[in-house]
């Protein structure tokens, strides 16, 4: 099990390695789809509802549309030459992540496609764009293997990397993507820029994060691979990072049942931090936890 969403009417979808189970509510049992893409199965790896309610699903080849009603995955809408291009059934990577952003007044669906590059989804007009750093920059990094896609509160687009640890985007206030014509045959680029990236307080340094959540006091709580937990504060450029952490340093994916608890997954098992007396208990193979949850997000 990969991800989990409930649309307004209580219907429930799990997205698997092996395809979707689905039911209404009130409905004692999942039914189970196998989808098949392209004559091969599908293994389905995250999915996100956006604030229309599309629930969007990224696979191990593209990104696609749910029908709620036929349990069915369709592609991204696109013409008929566009369907060709390599988004729409890429090798040696998967959707890890998806999320939506605000950007001139109009949203856009984020993709991560692993190992490769970021792309943004326009589809109304049926575009897309890779974002890509801006070249004139010296020294500009941008992390190909992005996990966690984080729009906060001030609709800023933060993302974890393997190799550039946290990374804030800033797409060009000077463009506007309507600009661009309708993308039939070519991507277009549209460059972005970091405003953080690695950061160190002289003591700790963070280049492999892995999940992000955004507190109210202008914070956000980070998982890392390495230095366990910590908490970045961006408007500190001197010392970003403070660390929480235990004697387990990798950490995957996180969740907030309320301001005081986090759920944090672990190499070793179900990790939960009380943020208010700074205590962890661990859930593990002893508590009935299965081990191999590591390597997830919520």
């Amino acid at each position: 099990m990969n991800d989990r969403i409930i649309t307004p009417g209580g219907k429930e979808f799990v997205i698997t390695h092996c395809g979707l189970f689905y039911k209404n509510a009130g409905d004692a049992a999942y039914r189970y789809k196998e989808i098949i893409y392209r004559n091969e199965r599908l293994e389905l790896t995250t999915a996100f509802a956006d604030s229309e309610n599309k629930i969007w699903i990224g696979a191990n080849r593209s990104v696609f549309l749910l029908d709620t009603i036929t349990a069915e995955l369709n592609t991204m809408p696109a013409s008929a030459e566009m369907r060709k291009g390599a988004l729409f059934f890429m090798g040696g990577t998967r959707i890890n992540t998806l999320g939506e952003i605000k950007y001139h007044n109009k949203n856009y669906i984020i993709a991560s496609y692993y190992g490769i590059e970021l792309v943004l989804i326009d589809i109304d007009r049926k575009n897309f764009f890779f974002l890509r750093g801006d070249t004139s920059i010296n020294n500009l990094f941008m992390d190909n293997l992005p996990r966690k896609i984080l729009i906060d509160s001030k609709n800023n687009f933060w993302y974890c990397g393997v190799n550039n640890g946290i990374t804030r985007l800033k797409l060009p206030d000077g463009i506007s993507l309507t600009d661009f014509l309708y993308a039939y045959t070519t991507f277009h680029e549209l460059h972005g820029c970091y405003a953080l990236g690695k950061k160190s307080d002289g003591k700790l340094k963070v280049n492999n994060a892995f999940d992000m959540l955004e507190n109210d006091d202008n914070s956000y709580w980070v998982t890392t691979q390495g230095n366990g937990l910590v908490k970045f504060f961006p408007e500190n450029t001197s010392a970003p990072f403070i660390s929480y952490s235990n004697q387990l340093k990798s950490l995957q994916g996180m969740a907030r049942s309320n301001e005081e608890n986090l759920w944090i997954i672990s190499s070793t098992g179900l990790l939960h931090y009380n943020t208010a007396n700074n205590r962890y208990k661990l859930f593990d193979a002893k508590s009935g936890v299965n081990e191999i949850v590591s390597g997830f997000f919520f």
